[in-house]
Parts: structure tokens; C-alpha cells; sequence
């Protein structure tokens, strides 16, 4: 894993998951939100300064846009089950880049059959494929990434995930901290808590 699990969990969890599963329903989804974006661009395109509740999946989406590299890809594809696969192709989809295709392609060998089809659509838009099979679906991203086009997306920061080494040794941190606490009681833990603060990553 490249990135630290928490910041991660804090950037997707409120992706709506559920309206994206399947193909069907992910393409009425993001027709609906293209449609809101369209007729309430002019507040959209003043993200951030001004926000209004119907384009928040905009808002969602501008987040993992502005920080969405190969290492994120990797993270979601391989660590997040199908959701972070789902969600990881249809960044890819609005913002395709060659770099991302070798890590969805060894994804799909493994993912569920669920989220195939939005890996096949990444690809597609990575290579700059005809309409094919996904006829509609390819045309709404299409209008939704000329849509956000202007935004300027916001800088996000995902720390890096612990080293094995980092691991162990928070794992010995944590147990010398409850030795403390049970033989010592609370003020002592707290104290080596703070020490070890000092020192922490």
C-alpha cells in the first residue's frame, strides 16, 4: 500500500458506491449529475468559494481528482475491494492517462465480475477508444470532464502508508505503553505516550 489507510478511507467514504456498482445504474447516476451540473454550472464553477448540496458529488469527486496518480489507482484497485475499483476506473474514466493502464489491466485479472465493465471503461478512455459498447455512458463522462474542465482542483495530501518497519515499531510502542499502564496506571501511559509522540512519524 502507498498511501496511509485512514486518509484514504477519509477520501472515498462518502463516494456514493452503490449508485455506481453496475453499468445500468451508473450510467443514470452520472446523467443525473451531468444534467445538474449543466444547470447550475455557473455555481459550480465557482468551487470552492461557493458550494450548494445538489452538486456535492462534485465536490467528492474534485477531492480524489486532485490527487488521483498511479500509487492511487494501485491503493484502490488492490486494497479497497470492488468499490475502490469501481471508483478508481471512473476517475481514471474523467481523467485518463496512459500511466494508469498497467495497473488496471493486472486488476482486472483478479477484481470481481461486478466491476469489470468500469475497468474496461477506463481503458477505453485511456485509449481513446470509439463509442463500442458503452455508447451513452462514454459520451457523459466525456461532457461531464469538459464540464469540470475550468475547476481548479484542490490540493490534497495523503501521507504515506507505514514501512514494515514503521509497523513494528508502533507495535512495540503500543505494547510498552499498556505494560505502563497496567503496572503503573494512567498518568505514567500518558507520559510515555507523549514521549513517543516525539518521536512518532
Amino acid at each position: 500500500m502507498n498511501y496511509l489507510q485512514a486518509d484514504l478511507m477519509n477520501l472515498i467514504n462518502v463516494v456514493p458506491f452503490m449508485r455506481l456498482t453496475k453499468y445500468g445504474s451508473a450510467s443514470y447516476f452520472l446523467e443525473n449529475i451531468l444534467k445538474d451540473g449543466l444547470e447550475l454550472k455557473e455555481i459550480l464553477l465557482n468551487y470552492p468559494y461557493v458550494k450548494y448540496e445538489p452538486l456535492d458529488f462534485y465536490y467528492v469527486l474534485f477531492q480524489s481528482l486532485g490527487v488521483l496518480d498511479e500509487k492511487l489507482v494501485f491503493d484502490l484497485t488492490n486494497f479497497y475491494t470492488w468499490r475502490g475499483v469501481i471508483w478508481a476506473s471512473l476517475l481514471v474514466s474523467i481523467a485518463p492517462n496512459s500511466s494508469y493502464k498497467s495497473v488496471l489491466v493486472e486488476s482486472k485479472a483478479s477484481c470481481h465480475s461486478r466491476s469489470s465493465w468500469a475497468i474496461d471503461l477506463a481503458i477505453s478512455e485511456i485509449d481513446n477508444q470509439s463509442v463500442g459498447e458503452f455508447g451513452s455512458l462514454k459520451n457523459t463522462i466525456k461532457l461531464i470532464r469538459e464540464l469540470i474542465q475550468p475547476i481548479n482542483l484542490p490540493k490534497v495530501k495523503l501521507r504515506n502508508a507505514l514501512s514494515d518497519a514503521e509497523l513494528i515499531k508502533l507495535a512495540i510502542e503500543h505494547e510498552t505503553i499498556r505494560e505502563i499502564y497496567k503496572s503503573k496506571g494512567t498518568n505514567e501511559a500518558l507520559v510515555a505516550l507523549r514521549e513517543f509522540r516525539k518521536t512518532s512519524f
